[in-house]
């Protein structure tokens, strides 16, 4: 269980900051009016969908890590002991079946967006006087709007809609089995442990022992970890699906002042980038083993430092002292 976990922190993890990477050029290409309507078309045509595949992708893996977190404390909830026990011996193969849904949430990301980098957008609004004699906008393309409509409503529904609906309600399961489980650990201590060999005894102990052990307590913090992620997505998401939705889909009825669009977007864009960015801290501030993972990782980089430094110098005072 724990160690499926450990197969999808690096797919996340990496979606992550490839996305939060990807931001430090294209601030610079967004910088001034002149350079974001010259590279307009790169920024609509690929570096757009790129980072949004990349969203998708850990927001997929997210809902992956959700739903495995909602089995483990359904094992451990039914007194299904055996199947935690599996992972109290050592075993470094890393399930299969993990890596091929983190592949799978990739593959489907991709081909969620895959039509954007061949929708050759000619949007060049405010652009034409910037735009010198020898940049000339591509040739105007005929789109077919009911068809790209049919698109943004697949997209709407299947990278919005879909995943905070499943999202929110596998992280109210997953609340309500945590505090079963937190009801079921105060009264074992409140009333003690039934040792005999009696029926209800015997369950009593498995009880004690889903609560106490050290894989159960693991999983448990792993369960409230991915509460803490879960409820960052739904606080700082939401505007910019909002946004998306309001804005891609021809509603007549809805009022859409295009002078604060782009504020909007800044606005919805820098709350969606403060949730991808602010996941490490959590694991970091909840999960011990990523702590002492994150200082052990500093400390050795620390320590070669100054072992590099320390030969450097050793190696200035013998050339100095030979001289």
């Amino acid at each position: 269980m724990e160690r499926s976990m450990k197969t999808y922190l690096p797919g996340m993890a990496l979606a992550n900051v490839v996305y939060l990477t990807s931001l430090v050029p294209v601030s610079y290409l967004q910088s001034s009016l002149e350079i974001d309507c010259k590279y307009h078309q790169f920024i609509v045509q690929f570096w757009t969908p790129t980072v949004n595949a990349l969203k998708s992708t850990s927001d997929f893996i997210l809902i992956l890590m959700l739903l495995d977190r909602c089995r483990v404390m359904k094992f451990i909830i039914d007194l299904r002991i055996q199947k935690l026990r599996k992972n109290d011996t050592k075993d470094d193969n890393t399930p299969w079946i993990v890596q091929i849904q983190v592949l799978l949430a990739f593959v489907l990301s991709v081909v969620l967006h895959l039509p954007l980098f061949f929708y050759d957008r000619t949007d060049y609004l405010g652009c034409n006087d910037i735009l010198d004699e020898t940049t000339t906008p591509p040739p105007s393309q005929i789109h077919d709007d009911d068809l790209w409509t049919v698109y943004d409503a697949i997209t709407i529904i299947m990278v919005k809609v879909v995943p905070i609906l499943v999202i929110v309600g596998s992280t109210m399961v997953l609340i309500k089995r945590l505090r079963e489980m937190s009801k079921r650990r105060q009264t074992i201590q409140t009333d003690g442990v039934m040792v005999n060999q009696t029926i209800e005894g015997i369950h009593e102990n498995r009880k004690a022992w889903t609560v106490n052990n050290k894989t159960s307590v693991n999983e448990q913090n792993l369960a409230h970890v991915m509460v803490y992620i879960a409820i960052s997505y739904v606080v700082f998401t939401t505007p910019a699906n909002i946004e998306f939705v309001v804005y891609n889909l021809p509603f007549d009825w809805v009022d859409r002042p295009e002078k604060i669009h782009k504020p909007i977007v800044i606005i919805t864009n820098f709350l969606e980038t403060l949730h991808y960015a602010l996941k490490f801290y959590i694991y970091f501030w909840m999960h011990q083993d990523i702590r002492k993972s994150c200082i052990g990782f500093f400390k050795t980089c620390f320590n070669r430092l100054n072992s590099k430094k320390r030969e450097e110098y050793e190696v200035q005072a013998s050339g100095s002292t030979l001289s």
